[in-house]
Formats: C-alpha cells, sequence, structure tokens
C-alpha cells in the first residue's frame, strides 16, 4: 500500500492548490468600502492622513468626503508680530510626532520649523507671508475638526492682533470651541481682538488672563492687597453675545468693577473686583436661593469697606482653619439649608469670597446651619 502523501512536506511534488473563487480584481486601499476606510483614518495619526492626503486625487476625495476626525482636540498658539507658533495634541497625548501624536509647528518671516520628537524640519519661506502659510495649516486642520475642546491663545509682545489677521485669514471663523483661554493679555481691546471670531453658542468655558504664567492665589492676594493691578474697564466685552450665552466665566486674575446683578446669570464665575460691599453679598445670596441648578462664584476683592456689619446680616459665622486652597487665612463660613436640602456655603478669608450651591450630603455634618 503506497504511503499517503504530504501536502505540507516540501518533498511532495504532486501539490496542487486550486482557486474556487471567482476571478475578481485584487483589493487596495482604494476599493475599501468607505465604513472600513473610515475605520482605517481613525487609526492614523492626523501628519499620516495628510501625507495619505497628497498621494493621489482618489485619496483626496475619499478623506475629504469620509472627514476623519483626529482625536487632537486641544490646539494652542502663541504669537507676535514677528512669529506664530501653533500645537495641536489631544489629552495626555503630549508626545511630538513620530513618537506621540502632538504636532508643535512655529511660523517666522524667514522660515517654518516643524518640531519632531526624531529631528527637527525646516523650510525656508520663499515669497510667501508667513501669516499666509499659517492660515492655510490652520483652516486645513479645522477642515478636519469642526468643533475644538480647548483653544489657547497667548500673547507674546502684542501678539493678539497678529493672531486675529490669522484666525481671520483661515476662512473658518466664528471657531466652534468649548474651552477658551486667553493669557497674557493686557486690556480690554485685547479680548475684543479675539471673542468676535468665536462663535458664542459653542463657547462653555471662558477663562481671560493678564499673566503669562498663572500665579498662585496666594502670591495673588499679596499683590492684589497692595493695589498694583490697574482695573480693566470690560463694557464692551459685557456687551457681546458671549457674556451672556458662557456659563463659566473666569476672570480671577484681572480686577474689574462689575455689579453683583451683571454676573448672577453665570453658572460658575470667577472675578477680581476693587471693591465689594455686604449688600452685594446679600444679593448674591438671594440669587443663589432661588437657582434651579448649582452655581458657584469666586469674588477676590481688594477692599470689603463695610465688613463690620456682616455678621449681623449672616448671623455668627462657623470658623473654619485652613478650609480654602485659594488663601493661607483662617476662613469664616456661613451655611444656609433651603428646603430642598441644597445649602448655600459662604467662605469668607482676607480678599475673597466664595459662595457654593450643593446638596447637604456634601456639607460638614458638624457645621452650625441656618435654614431659610
Amino acid at each position: 500500500m503506497a504511503a499517503p502523501v504530504d501536502i505540507m512536506s516540501e518533498k511532495s511534488e504532486k501539490c496542487e492548490f486550486v482557486s474556487i473563487m471567482p476571478d475578481s480584481p485584487p483589493t487596495s486601499l482604494l476599493t475599501m468600502p468607505e465604513d472600513v476606510m473610515r475605520k482605517i483614518m481613525e487609526e492614523i495619526e492626523y501628519v499620516d492622513i495628510q501625507r495619505l492626503r497628497k498621494t493621489c486625487f482618489t485619496l483626496r476625495n475619499i478623506i475629504d468626503t469620509i472627514k476623519p476626525k483626529p482625536g487632537l482636540d486641544h490646539i494652542d498658539i502663541s504669537g507676535s508680530a514677528d512669529n506664530l507658533s501653533v500645537s495641536f495634541y489631544g489629552f495626555q497625548k503630549w508626545a511630538l510626532y513620530p513618537r506621540g501624536p502632538k504636532v508643535w509647528i512655529e511660523y517666522r518671516k524667514t522660515n517654518i520649523t516643524w518640531h519632531r520628537s526624531d529631528e527637527d524640519r525646516e523650510k525656508t519661506m520663499d515669497n510667501e507671508n508667513f501669516l499666509d502659510v499659517f492660515s492655510r495649516d490652520f483652516g486645513s486642520f479645522l477642515s478636519f475638526k469642526p468643533i475644538i475642546g480647548r483653544f489657547s491663545i497667548t500673547s507674546e509682545q502684542n501678539g493678539l492682533k497678529t493672531i486675529r489677521k490669522s484666525l481671520e485669514s483661515s476662512g473658518k471663523t466664528p471657531l466652534k470651541v468649548r474651552f477658551l483661554s486667553i493669557s497674557n493679555a493686557t486690556c480690554q481691546e485685547d479680548v475684543l481682538d479675539i471673542l468676535p471670531f468665536i462663535c458664542p453658542k459653542s463657547l462653555e468655558i471662558l477663562r481671560i488672563n493678564c499673566f503669562r504664567d498663572d500665579p498662585t492665589d496666594t502670591n495673588f492676594v499679596e499683590e492684589l492687597t497692595r493695589g498694583k493691578f490697574e482695573i480693566w474697564d470690560i463694557s464692551k466685552i459685557m456687551e457681546l453675545e458671549h457674556w451672556k450665552k458662557v456659563e463659566n466665566w473666569d476672570m480671577r486674575r484681572i480686577k474689574v468693577q462689575v455689579g453683583s446683578q451683571n454676573i448672577e446669570h453665570f453658572r460658575d464665575a470667577k472675578f477680581c473686583m476693587k471693591q465689594l460691599t455686604v449688600e452685594d453679598m446679600i444679593r448674591v445670596k438671594e440669587n443663589f436661593l432661588h437657582s434651579t441648578y448649582s452655581k458657584y462664584l469666586l469674588l477676590f476683592f481688594q477692599r470689603l469697606p463695610d465688613k463690620d456689619v456682616l455678621n449681623e446680616r449672616f448671623g455668627q459665622p462657623h470658623r473654619l482653619q485652613n478650609h480654602t486652597y485659594y488663601s493661607p487665612f483662617p476662613t469664616q463660613s456661613w451655611f444656609f439649608r433651603r428646603p430642598d436640602n441644597f445649602v448655600i456655603c459662604i467662605d469668607l478669608t482676607e480678599n475673597c469670597f466664595v459662595f457654593d450651591l450643593k446638596h447637604i450630603e456634601y456639607v460638614p455634618e458638624e457645621v452650625r446651619m441656618n435654614f431659610l
């Protein structure tokens, strides 16, 4: 009896493979179904998508149709009159390309530098304005990212006007942004250079700072008590639709003078004022009393002239030591319980008031409670 033939053996000479599949063109990237292509695009980095887009017209059209959404929802821009720097990255995705997804490019009058984890790449500018090149690249990125999660803008040597021009030239304004941060602003006009190019309907959180590097609250209070900071006029900012639409507004590092009635519509607000009065505090308390949602208000102040009558209007405080993170001074606290088991918590330190509306389960059991 003849031995069976082992078809996996290299010694077999009679092995034949017969295809049972009908003749069909070989599968390629260009013939992939749209849902498969979309899945592929979700797995590659933004830089690689751009490279793939430049290989042929077919792939460019496919990518422009699918509009893959890279996981880069954070944008940082800083600039002066002579240069702009932009970074695209995602949450906890800070490693530079190709080690990670982060893209960091600097645009100058004479050259462009692409910072990479392996080796920086540099290109000389020939007969092109660096603002035009930036605007074109920025607009290309926004084509794949219709809503920006976090947008941070930092001015260097009055650079906000340069940034404004680049945003305007991108052709993508008003930008849809959820969290906007403007740092190193010097006056109301700096903010007005940017806000008109941001969609107020999508904006949830706005932070405006007159510092480049944010100081600690303790250092800020020390400078505030010495009267170092000038008062900003924000009357034109208050006329914008953003003032009405944004729920979370943070200007704690800029001294302004606005009435408490002008900030009571915010859900979460942080401001610094030259002077507060006890009547302001009573008005805020009444606003929190009738609020139908949780609220938070932090107010730094330089002066509280009628502080002596505070206990007469609010009652005796509950004294806590080092209760708050924003001041090294002892804290006086009041707790007013509403009928719905929510509590208005009020903290006062040397130069700061905090109002916080929260459920009773988050209030220490040992505090002295006032019933409303």
